[in-house]
Protein backbone atom coordinates (compact mmCIF):
# COMPACT_ATOMS: atom_id res chain seq x y z
CA UNK A 1 0.00 0.00 0.00
CA UNK A 2 1.81 3.07 -0.88
CA UNK A 3 -0.70 5.69 1.67
CA UNK A 4 -0.91 9.25 1.68
CA UNK A 5 -2.60 10.48 4.76
CA UNK A 6 -3.79 14.23 4.28
CA UNK A 7 -2.10 15.43 7.51
CA UNK A 8 1.21 14.49 6.15
CA UNK A 9 0.80 16.28 2.56
CA UNK A 10 2.50 19.73 4.20
CA UNK A 11 5.67 17.91 5.66
CA UNK A 12 6.12 15.92 2.57
CA UNK A 13 6.80 19.18 0.76
CA UNK A 14 8.60 20.51 3.16
CA UNK A 15 10.65 17.55 3.20
CA UNK A 16 10.31 16.90 6.90
CA UNK A 17 11.34 13.48 6.99
CA UNK A 18 11.73 12.66 10.71
CA UNK A 19 9.98 10.48 12.71
CA UNK A 20 7.58 8.04 11.95
CA UNK A 21 5.12 8.38 9.70
CA UNK A 22 4.15 7.02 6.24
CA UNK A 23 2.41 7.73 2.75
CA UNK A 24 -1.14 6.83 3.18
CA UNK A 25 -4.41 6.96 1.12
CA UNK A 26 -6.30 9.42 2.67
CA UNK A 27 -9.31 8.77 5.03
CA UNK A 28 -12.27 10.36 5.36
CA UNK A 29 -12.27 13.92 5.87
CA UNK A 30 -11.07 14.45 10.28
CA UNK A 31 -14.50 15.39 11.81
CA UNK A 32 -14.25 18.71 13.99
CA UNK A 33 -11.01 19.08 16.42
CA UNK A 34 -11.59 16.97 19.41
CA UNK A 35 -10.46 17.64 23.20
CA UNK A 36 -9.60 15.27 26.20
CA UNK A 37 -12.65 15.06 28.07
CA UNK A 38 -15.15 14.12 25.45
CA UNK A 39 -16.45 10.99 24.23
CA UNK A 40 -13.96 8.50 22.65
CA UNK A 41 -14.71 7.46 19.26
CA UNK A 42 -16.46 4.07 18.72
CA UNK A 43 -14.16 1.21 17.29
CA UNK A 44 -16.11 0.50 14.47
CA UNK A 45 -14.54 -1.58 11.32
CA UNK A 46 -11.96 -3.37 12.88
CA UNK A 47 -10.29 -6.22 11.69
CA UNK A 48 -9.20 -8.61 14.76
CA UNK A 49 -5.88 -10.03 14.51
CA UNK A 50 -5.42 -10.70 18.19
CA UNK A 51 -7.54 -11.04 21.40
CA UNK A 52 -11.40 -10.35 21.03
CA UNK A 53 -13.08 -7.34 19.55
CA UNK A 54 -13.16 -3.97 21.75
CA UNK A 55 -16.29 -2.37 22.77
CA UNK A 56 -16.23 0.74 25.47
CA UNK A 57 -18.17 -0.44 28.44
CA UNK A 58 -18.90 1.83 31.55
CA UNK A 59 -16.60 1.54 34.21
CA UNK A 60 -13.91 0.01 32.22
CA UNK A 61 -10.93 1.89 31.58
CA UNK A 62 -8.95 1.60 27.88
CA UNK A 63 -5.95 2.16 26.12
CA UNK A 64 -6.14 2.53 22.07
CA UNK A 65 -2.72 2.39 20.64
CA UNK A 66 -2.21 3.48 16.99
CA UNK A 67 1.29 1.69 15.72
CA UNK A 68 2.55 0.35 11.99
CA UNK A 69 4.87 -2.88 11.33
CA UNK A 70 7.32 -0.41 9.71
CA UNK A 71 7.37 2.11 12.67
CA UNK A 72 10.76 1.32 14.38
CA UNK A 73 9.51 3.53 17.68
CA UNK A 74 6.07 1.46 17.40
CA UNK A 75 8.18 -1.71 17.84
CA UNK A 76 10.11 0.16 20.52
CA UNK A 77 6.94 0.07 22.43
CA UNK A 78 5.45 -3.56 22.22
CA UNK A 79 6.75 -4.55 24.94
CA UNK A 80 6.24 -1.47 27.16
CA UNK A 81 2.22 -2.22 26.30
CA UNK A 82 2.41 -5.81 26.99
CA UNK A 83 3.48 -4.98 30.41
CA UNK A 84 0.70 -2.22 31.06
CA UNK A 85 -1.99 -5.21 29.85
CA UNK A 86 -0.17 -7.72 32.55
CA UNK A 87 0.21 -4.90 35.18
CA UNK A 88 -3.28 -3.67 34.83
CA UNK A 89 -5.75 -6.56 33.62
CA UNK A 90 -6.94 -7.24 36.91
CA UNK A 91 -8.47 -3.47 36.94
CA UNK A 92 -10.27 -4.30 33.71
CA UNK A 93 -7.93 -2.26 31.89
CA UNK A 94 -7.62 -3.30 28.17
CA UNK A 95 -4.90 -2.41 25.45
CA UNK A 96 -5.82 -2.33 21.99
CA UNK A 97 -3.04 -1.40 18.97
CA UNK A 98 -4.49 -0.08 16.23
CA UNK A 99 -2.38 -0.30 12.59
CA UNK A 100 -4.34 1.12 9.18
CA UNK A 101 -2.27 -1.46 6.82
CA UNK A 102 -4.28 -3.01 4.59
CA UNK A 103 -1.55 -6.37 3.95
CA UNK A 104 -3.76 -8.27 6.36
CA UNK A 105 -1.20 -11.21 6.45
CA UNK A 106 1.89 -9.42 6.64
CA UNK A 107 0.57 -7.64 9.87
CA UNK A 108 -0.61 -11.37 11.17
CA UNK A 109 2.70 -12.45 10.52
CA UNK A 110 4.47 -9.44 12.71
CA UNK A 111 1.95 -10.42 15.27
CA UNK A 112 2.90 -13.91 15.30
CA UNK A 113 6.38 -13.28 15.32
CA UNK A 114 6.25 -11.39 18.12
CA UNK A 115 4.73 -13.73 20.58
CA UNK A 116 4.19 -13.31 24.18
CA UNK A 117 6.12 -9.56 23.53
CA UNK A 118 2.84 -8.73 21.93
CA UNK A 119 0.28 -10.06 24.61
CA UNK A 120 -2.39 -7.72 23.93
CA UNK A 121 -5.28 -7.13 21.59
CA UNK A 122 -3.87 -6.23 17.74
CA UNK A 123 -6.38 -4.98 15.13
CA UNK A 124 -6.20 -3.31 11.92
CA UNK A 125 -8.42 -0.12 10.88
CA UNK A 126 -8.13 -0.64 6.84
CA UNK A 127 -11.04 1.57 6.28
CA UNK A 128 -9.50 4.27 8.57
CA UNK A 129 -12.32 4.70 10.55
CA UNK A 130 -10.78 4.55 13.97
CA UNK A 131 -7.88 6.16 12.89
CA UNK A 132 -10.15 9.09 11.66
CA UNK A 133 -11.77 9.44 15.28
CA UNK A 134 -8.67 9.11 17.24
CA UNK A 135 -5.58 10.50 15.22
CA UNK A 136 -7.24 13.14 12.78
CA UNK A 137 -9.59 14.39 15.45
CA UNK A 138 -6.49 15.00 17.80
CA UNK A 139 -4.56 16.11 14.99
CA UNK A 140 -1.38 13.43 16.03
CA UNK A 141 0.97 13.65 13.23
CA UNK A 142 3.08 10.64 14.49
CA UNK A 143 3.03 7.54 15.80
CA UNK A 144 3.24 5.69 18.11
CA UNK A 145 0.64 7.91 19.82
CA UNK A 146 -2.03 5.66 22.66
CA UNK A 147 -5.25 7.22 23.71
CA UNK A 148 -6.13 6.59 27.60
CA UNK A 149 -10.69 5.93 27.60
CA UNK A 150 -11.39 6.73 30.79
CA UNK A 151 -14.51 4.66 32.83
CA UNK A 152 -16.99 7.24 31.73
CA UNK A 153 -15.99 6.45 27.75
CA UNK A 154 -13.95 9.95 27.49
CA UNK A 155 -10.48 10.55 26.01
CA UNK A 156 -8.53 11.73 29.44
CA UNK A 157 -4.83 11.64 27.59
CA UNK A 158 -3.39 11.16 24.64
CA UNK A 159 0.80 11.19 23.75
CA UNK A 160 3.29 9.00 23.49
CA UNK A 161 2.94 5.21 25.04
CA UNK A 162 6.66 5.15 26.36
CA UNK A 163 6.67 8.91 27.65
CA UNK A 164 3.39 9.44 30.39
CA UNK A 165 1.15 6.62 29.74
CA UNK A 166 1.37 4.76 32.83
CA UNK A 167 1.20 7.22 35.41
CA UNK A 168 -2.39 8.90 33.23
CA UNK A 169 -3.71 4.96 33.59
CA UNK A 170 -3.09 4.58 36.85
CA UNK A 171 -4.83 8.26 37.26
CA UNK A 172 -7.75 6.62 35.20
CA UNK A 173 -7.96 3.81 37.32
CA UNK A 174 -7.72 5.48 41.05
CA UNK A 175 -10.77 7.58 39.56
CA UNK A 176 -12.37 4.40 39.38
CA UNK A 177 -11.99 3.52 43.10
CA UNK A 178 -9.73 0.93 42.64
CA UNK A 179 -6.26 0.36 44.09
CA UNK A 180 -3.10 1.62 41.93
CA UNK A 181 -1.66 -2.03 41.05
CA UNK A 182 2.03 -3.13 41.84
CA UNK A 183 4.41 -3.12 38.84
CA UNK A 184 4.87 -6.92 37.68
CA UNK A 185 8.23 -8.43 38.33
CA UNK A 186 10.10 -6.30 35.11
CA UNK A 187 8.11 -3.54 34.22
CA UNK A 188 9.10 -1.21 31.63
CA UNK A 189 10.54 2.02 32.57
CA UNK A 190 7.51 4.65 34.35
CA UNK A 191 8.84 7.99 33.02
CA UNK A 192 7.72 10.65 35.31
CA UNK A 193 4.72 12.93 34.25
CA UNK A 194 5.91 15.81 31.49
CA UNK A 195 7.24 18.95 33.46
CA UNK A 196 4.36 22.38 33.28
CA UNK A 197 5.41 23.96 29.97
CA UNK A 198 8.24 26.63 30.37
CA UNK A 199 7.14 30.19 28.85
CA UNK A 200 9.86 31.55 26.63
CA UNK A 201 9.45 33.79 24.30
CA UNK A 202 10.12 33.24 20.49
CA UNK A 203 13.65 33.03 19.30
CA UNK A 204 14.88 34.27 15.80
CA UNK A 205 18.34 32.95 14.26
CA UNK A 206 20.88 35.18 15.30
CA UNK A 207 19.91 35.43 18.39
CA UNK A 208 22.14 34.41 21.72
CA UNK A 209 22.00 30.73 22.67
CA UNK A 210 20.14 29.70 25.60
CA UNK A 211 22.68 28.26 28.42
CA UNK A 212 23.49 24.64 28.60
CA UNK A 213 23.22 24.78 32.37
CA UNK A 214 21.48 21.99 34.51
CA UNK A 215 22.27 19.24 32.07
CA UNK A 216 22.64 15.95 33.41
CA UNK A 217 25.44 14.24 31.90
CA UNK A 218 25.93 10.89 30.52
CA UNK A 219 28.31 11.41 28.74
CA UNK A 220 31.80 13.87 28.36
CA UNK A 221 32.18 16.90 30.61
CA UNK A 222 29.36 19.76 31.16
CA UNK A 223 29.50 22.31 28.10
CA UNK A 224 29.57 26.27 28.08
CA UNK A 225 29.73 28.17 25.25
CA UNK A 226 32.97 29.87 24.98
CA UNK A 227 34.12 32.95 22.20
CA UNK A 228 35.52 31.72 19.26
CA UNK A 229 34.64 28.11 19.53
CA UNK A 230 31.26 26.66 17.40
CA UNK A 231 28.70 23.68 18.44
CA UNK A 232 25.95 21.39 17.62
CA UNK A 233 23.62 21.33 20.21
CA UNK A 234 20.96 18.16 19.28
CA UNK A 235 17.86 16.90 20.82
CA UNK A 236 17.36 13.38 20.62
CA UNK A 237 15.59 10.37 22.23
CA UNK A 238 16.53 6.43 22.56
CA UNK A 239 12.90 5.56 21.17
CA UNK A 240 13.66 7.49 17.85
CA UNK A 241 14.52 5.69 14.71
CA UNK A 242 15.59 9.03 12.69
CA UNK A 243 17.19 9.87 15.77
CA UNK A 244 19.52 6.72 16.07
CA UNK A 245 19.98 6.99 12.33
CA UNK A 246 21.76 10.67 12.49
CA UNK A 247 23.99 9.07 15.61
CA UNK A 248 26.94 7.77 13.42
CA UNK A 249 26.75 10.92 11.00
CA UNK A 250 27.15 13.03 14.19
CA UNK A 251 29.71 10.84 15.37
CA UNK A 252 31.44 11.64 11.96
CA UNK A 253 30.79 15.52 12.31
CA UNK A 254 32.25 15.66 15.59
CA UNK A 255 35.39 13.60 14.78
CA UNK A 256 36.16 15.88 11.48
CA UNK A 257 35.64 19.35 13.10
CA UNK A 258 37.22 18.52 16.67
CA UNK A 259 40.47 20.45 15.35
CA UNK A 260 38.39 23.68 14.51
CA UNK A 261 37.06 23.34 18.00
CA UNK A 262 33.59 22.06 17.30
CA UNK A 263 31.97 20.44 20.10
CA UNK A 264 28.84 17.86 19.13
CA UNK A 265 26.43 17.83 22.11
CA UNK A 266 22.94 15.22 22.02
CA UNK A 267 20.09 16.23 24.47
CA UNK A 268 17.70 13.77 25.42
CA UNK A 269 14.75 14.78 27.77
CA UNK A 270 13.58 11.47 28.60
CA UNK A 271 13.66 10.54 32.64
CA UNK A 272 14.64 7.62 32.34
CA UNK A 273 18.80 7.91 33.20
CA UNK A 274 19.43 4.27 33.59
CA UNK A 275 18.01 3.75 30.39
CA UNK A 276 19.95 6.74 28.44
CA UNK A 277 22.82 5.63 29.94
CA UNK A 278 22.84 2.09 28.48
CA UNK A 279 21.76 2.96 25.61
CA UNK A 280 24.80 5.48 24.95
CA UNK A 281 26.98 2.23 26.29
CA UNK A 282 25.46 0.62 23.54
CA UNK A 283 26.34 2.59 21.22
CA UNK A 284 29.75 2.73 22.02
CA UNK A 285 31.83 4.21 19.26
CA UNK A 286 29.05 4.72 17.30
CA UNK A 287 27.74 7.63 19.45
CA UNK A 288 31.36 9.78 20.39
CA UNK A 289 30.52 12.77 21.16
CA UNK A 290 28.98 14.66 24.42
CA UNK A 291 25.72 13.23 25.85
CA UNK A 292 23.47 14.92 28.12
CA UNK A 293 19.97 14.31 29.64
CA UNK A 294 17.57 17.30 30.10
CA UNK A 295 14.76 16.00 32.06
CA UNK A 296 13.02 19.17 33.55
CA UNK A 297 12.72 20.30 29.62
CA UNK A 298 15.00 24.11 30.47
CA UNK A 299 17.24 23.67 28.07
CA UNK A 300 14.74 22.43 25.37
CA UNK A 301 12.67 24.91 25.99
CA UNK A 302 15.35 27.53 25.21
CA UNK A 303 16.35 25.85 21.70
CA UNK A 304 13.06 23.79 21.33
CA UNK A 305 10.31 25.75 22.21
CA UNK A 306 11.83 29.10 21.42
CA UNK A 307 12.38 28.10 17.71
CA UNK A 308 8.78 25.89 17.35
CA UNK A 309 10.98 22.92 16.55
CA UNK A 310 8.45 19.81 17.41
CA UNK A 311 10.29 17.40 15.38
CA UNK A 312 13.50 15.28 16.29
CA UNK A 313 16.24 15.08 15.14
CA UNK A 314 16.79 18.68 15.37
CA UNK A 315 20.09 20.44 15.77
CA UNK A 316 20.90 24.36 16.00
CA UNK A 317 24.32 25.55 15.50
CA UNK A 318 25.96 28.11 17.75
CA UNK A 319 28.58 29.97 16.34
CA UNK A 320 31.61 31.70 17.68
CA UNK A 321 29.79 34.91 18.91
CA UNK A 322 27.32 32.29 21.00
CA UNK A 323 24.29 33.07 18.95
CA UNK A 324 22.27 30.45 16.74
CA UNK A 325 22.97 30.57 13.11
CA UNK A 326 21.30 27.77 11.94
CA UNK A 327 18.45 25.20 12.53
CA UNK A 328 17.27 22.04 11.21
CA UNK A 329 17.66 18.27 10.65
CA UNK A 330 21.52 16.88 11.47
CA UNK A 331 21.71 15.10 8.34
CA UNK A 332 19.62 17.71 5.79
CA UNK A 333 22.54 20.03 4.97
CA UNK A 334 23.97 21.21 8.49
CA UNK A 335 27.85 19.84 7.43
CA UNK A 336 28.04 22.55 4.67
CA UNK A 337 26.58 24.99 6.91
CA UNK A 338 28.71 24.45 9.49
CA UNK A 339 31.98 24.82 7.22
CA UNK A 340 30.77 28.06 6.67
CA UNK A 341 29.96 28.86 10.28
CA UNK A 342 33.16 27.65 11.09
CA UNK A 343 34.69 30.28 8.18
CA UNK A 344 33.12 33.43 9.21
CA UNK A 345 30.91 33.46 6.14
CA UNK A 346 27.24 31.90 6.80
CA UNK A 347 24.46 34.58 6.57
CA UNK A 348 22.06 33.64 9.39
CA UNK A 349 20.00 36.46 7.88
CA UNK A 350 20.11 35.70 5.01
CA UNK A 351 19.09 32.38 5.75
CA UNK A 352 16.55 33.38 7.86
CA UNK A 353 15.19 34.91 4.89
CA UNK A 354 15.35 32.84 2.58
CA UNK A 355 13.93 29.68 5.21
CA UNK A 356 10.99 32.13 6.02
CA UNK A 357 9.66 32.32 2.15
CA UNK A 358 10.14 28.77 1.74
CA UNK A 359 8.09 28.14 4.93
CA UNK A 360 5.40 30.79 3.34
CA UNK A 361 5.93 28.85 0.30
CA UNK A 362 5.30 25.35 1.77
CA UNK A 363 2.66 26.33 3.57
CA UNK A 364 0.61 27.47 0.34
CA UNK A 365 1.27 24.98 -1.80
CA UNK A 366 0.06 22.74 1.73
CA UNK A 367 -3.12 24.63 1.79
CA UNK A 368 -3.55 23.80 -1.88
CA UNK A 369 -3.07 20.02 -1.85
CA UNK A 370 -5.54 20.45 0.92
CA UNK A 371 -8.00 22.12 -1.28
CA UNK A 372 -6.87 19.47 -4.16
CA UNK A 373 -8.14 16.38 -2.27
CA UNK A 374 -10.79 18.18 -0.12
CA UNK A 375 -12.79 18.95 -3.44
CA UNK A 376 -11.22 15.63 -5.07
CA UNK A 377 -13.22 13.32 -2.50
CA UNK A 378 -16.08 16.04 -2.91
CA UNK A 379 -17.04 14.74 -5.79
CA UNK A 380 -15.65 17.78 -7.78
CA UNK A 381 -14.95 17.47 -11.73
CA UNK A 382 -11.45 17.91 -13.77
CA UNK A 383 -12.59 21.01 -15.37
CA UNK A 384 -13.08 22.47 -11.32
CA UNK A 385 -10.24 20.70 -9.98
CA UNK A 386 -7.55 21.37 -12.24
CA UNK A 387 -6.47 24.68 -12.14
CA UNK A 388 -5.32 24.13 -7.99
CA UNK A 389 -3.49 20.89 -9.37
CA UNK A 390 -1.85 23.42 -12.03
CA UNK A 391 -1.05 25.81 -9.58
CA UNK A 392 0.80 22.57 -7.61
CA UNK A 393 2.46 21.62 -10.21
CA UNK A 394 3.81 24.99 -10.92
CA UNK A 395 6.36 23.52 -7.38
CA UNK A 396 9.69 21.87 -8.38
CA UNK A 397 9.47 20.30 -5.37
CA UNK A 398 9.42 16.22 -6.69
CA UNK A 399 7.81 14.98 -3.71
CA UNK A 400 5.09 17.26 -3.72
CA UNK A 401 4.67 16.30 -7.33
CA UNK A 402 5.07 12.31 -6.70
CA UNK A 403 1.90 13.17 -3.46
CA UNK A 404 0.19 15.23 -6.06
CA UNK A 405 0.00 12.09 -8.61
CA UNK A 406 -0.32 9.79 -6.36
CA UNK A 407 -3.34 11.23 -4.88
CA UNK A 408 -5.26 11.78 -8.13
CA UNK A 409 -4.60 8.23 -9.08
CA UNK A 410 -5.50 6.39 -5.76
CA UNK A 411 -7.53 8.24 -3.04
CA UNK A 412 -10.48 6.31 -2.39
CA UNK A 413 -13.81 6.73 -2.83
CA UNK A 414 -13.55 8.70 -6.30
CA UNK A 415 -15.56 8.31 -9.43
CA UNK A 416 -12.82 7.28 -12.49
CA UNK A 417 -15.05 10.48 -14.45
CA UNK A 418 -13.31 12.85 -11.88
CA UNK A 419 -9.17 11.54 -11.76
CA UNK A 420 -7.60 14.07 -13.57
CA UNK A 421 -5.06 11.45 -14.93
CA UNK A 422 -3.32 13.77 -17.21
CA UNK A 423 -2.24 15.92 -14.92
CA UNK A 424 -1.08 13.16 -12.34
CA UNK A 425 1.07 11.97 -15.51
CA UNK A 426 2.61 15.36 -16.05
CA UNK A 427 2.80 15.70 -11.99
CA UNK A 428 4.80 12.13 -11.85
CA UNK A 429 6.78 13.04 -15.26
CA UNK A 430 8.15 16.16 -13.91
CA UNK A 431 8.85 14.45 -10.55
CA UNK A 432 10.77 11.62 -12.57
CA UNK A 433 12.36 14.23 -14.46
CA UNK A 434 13.72 16.45 -11.68
CA UNK A 435 15.49 13.49 -9.57
CA UNK A 436 17.25 12.44 -13.01
CA UNK A 437 14.83 9.27 -12.78
CA UNK A 438 17.45 8.18 -9.97
CA UNK A 439 14.12 7.63 -7.30
CA UNK A 440 12.68 4.32 -7.30
CA UNK A 441 9.70 5.89 -5.00
CA UNK A 442 9.21 8.38 -7.73
CA UNK A 443 9.78 5.93 -10.13
CA UNK A 444 6.96 3.93 -8.92
CA UNK A 445 4.44 6.59 -9.49
CA UNK A 446 5.44 7.23 -12.71
CA UNK A 447 5.06 3.80 -13.78
CA UNK A 448 1.78 3.65 -12.40
CA UNK A 449 0.53 6.84 -14.10
CA UNK A 450 1.87 5.41 -17.61
CA UNK A 451 0.15 2.01 -16.85
CA UNK A 452 -2.86 4.15 -16.00
CA UNK A 453 -2.41 5.88 -19.32
CA UNK A 454 -2.71 3.20 -21.50
CA UNK A 455 1.32 2.97 -21.95
CA UNK A 456 2.08 -0.11 -20.17
CA UNK A 457 5.16 -1.23 -22.42
CA UNK A 458 6.99 1.93 -20.61
CA UNK A 459 5.13 1.52 -17.40
CA UNK A 460 6.82 -1.81 -17.28
CA UNK A 461 9.78 -0.53 -18.15
CA UNK A 462 9.95 2.17 -15.58
CA UNK A 463 8.80 -0.40 -13.03
CA UNK A 464 11.80 -2.54 -13.82
CA UNK A 465 14.41 0.15 -13.72
CA UNK A 466 12.42 1.21 -9.70
CA UNK A 467 12.43 -2.00 -9.11
CA UNK A 468 16.99 -2.59 -9.20
CA UNK A 469 17.05 1.07 -7.58
CA UNK A 470 14.83 -0.38 -4.39
CA UNK A 471 17.50 -3.18 -3.90
CA UNK A 472 18.29 -3.32 -0.04
CA UNK A 473 14.69 -2.41 0.74
CA UNK A 474 13.16 -5.78 -0.33
CA UNK A 475 9.57 -4.77 1.38
CA UNK A 476 9.36 -1.69 -1.08
CA UNK A 477 10.83 -4.36 -3.93
CA UNK A 478 8.05 -6.67 -3.18
CA UNK A 479 5.43 -3.88 -3.07
CA UNK A 480 6.68 -2.65 -6.38
CA UNK A 481 7.14 -6.40 -8.20
CA UNK A 482 3.60 -6.82 -7.39
CA UNK A 483 2.82 -3.67 -9.24
CA UNK A 484 4.89 -4.67 -11.91
CA UNK A 485 3.12 -8.11 -12.40
CA UNK A 486 -0.25 -6.51 -12.55
CA UNK A 487 0.77 -4.48 -15.79
CA UNK A 488 2.37 -7.31 -17.18
CA UNK A 489 -1.29 -9.15 -16.80
CA UNK A 490 -2.83 -6.43 -17.99
CA UNK A 491 -0.57 -5.67 -21.06
CA UNK A 492 -1.73 -9.81 -21.93
CA UNK A 493 -5.38 -8.93 -21.06
CA UNK A 494 -5.44 -10.90 -17.89
CA UNK A 495 -6.32 -8.09 -15.70
CA UNK A 496 -7.81 -4.56 -16.42
CA UNK A 497 -5.25 -2.07 -14.51
CA UNK A 498 -2.38 -2.85 -11.92
CA UNK A 499 -3.36 -2.27 -7.71
CA UNK A 500 -1.97 0.80 -5.90
CA UNK A 501 -0.44 -0.42 -3.07
CA UNK A 502 1.61 0.42 -0.65
CA UNK A 503 5.65 1.75 -1.10
CA UNK A 504 8.26 3.08 1.39
CA UNK A 505 8.01 4.40 4.56
CA UNK A 506 9.22 8.36 4.58
CA UNK A 507 9.76 9.04 8.31
CA UNK A 508 7.36 12.01 9.99
CA UNK A 509 7.54 14.09 13.15
CA UNK A 510 7.36 13.01 16.45
CA UNK A 511 6.55 15.37 19.27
Amino acid sequence: MKLVQLFLITMIVAGLLAGCSKKEEPTPAAPTEAKLGQQAAALEGLTYIKGDSVTFEEGKVYVVEFWATWCPPCRTSIPHLTEIQKQFKDNGVTVIGISNEKEIEKVKSFVAEQGEKMNYTVALDTEGKASNGYMKAFKRGGIPAAFVVDAKGKVAWVGHPMDGLDEALKQAVAETGQAIPIATAKPAPTPEPKPAPVEVPAANLGDKAASLDGLTMIKGDPVSFADGKVYVVEFWATWCGPCRTSIPHLTEVQKKFADKGVTVIGISNENDLEKVKGFVAEQGEKMEYTVAMDPKRTVSAGYMTAYKQRGIPTAFIVNGKGKVAWVGHPMSGMDEVLEEVIAGTFDSAAYAKAKAEKKAAEEELGKLFQKYVTDLSGGVGIEATRPTAEKIMESDNPMALNALAWQIMSIPNVDDANRDMETALKAATKANTETNGEDPMILDTYALALSKTGKLEEAIAAQEKAITLAAGNERMQADMKIRMEAMKKSLTGETEEPLAEDAAALGAPVE
